[in-house]
């Protein structure tokens, strides 16, 4: 899960997308040919819908909101386990090293590295 604060949902639906999206994205985190085009599939709508959901819900785009969790969770198996850092950045389903690093510095404010 992004480690944005959850939003306050207005309607249950909304509630119900978001549980959706969220378990759908857990379970293709690994797999880095997982995308936004897949997981609109996945969700039965398309990419506008997606994106303009995932925006009004999240206040980011559905690529950041992917990118996020994806962060996230190697920042969790970093934090919880004893694996090195290419390790976990396969794991999130983040095969470029140099991307993975810049955006982990990001979030994070320091590199995985340090960070373990």
């Amino acid at each position: 899960r992004p480690a944005a604060t959850s939003p306050l949902f207005e309607k249950r639906s909304d509630k119900l997308f978001t549980e959706r999206l969220d378990r759908i994205m857990e379970e293709n985190i690994a797999n880095q040919e997982f995308d936004i085009n897949t997981l609109a599939k996945a969700l039965g709508i398309s990419r506008g819908q997606l994106y303009n959901k995932v925006k009004s819900l999240h206040g980011m785009s559905p690529v950041e909101y992917l990118r996020d969790m994806r962060l996230a969770k190697a920042e969790s198996l970093l934090k919880g386990s004893r694996i090195s850092v290419k390790e976990a950045r396969c794991m999130a389903g983040m095969p470029d090293a140099t991307y993975f690093n810049r955006r982990f510095k990001e979030k994070y404010g320091i590199s995985p590295s340090e960070y373990r």
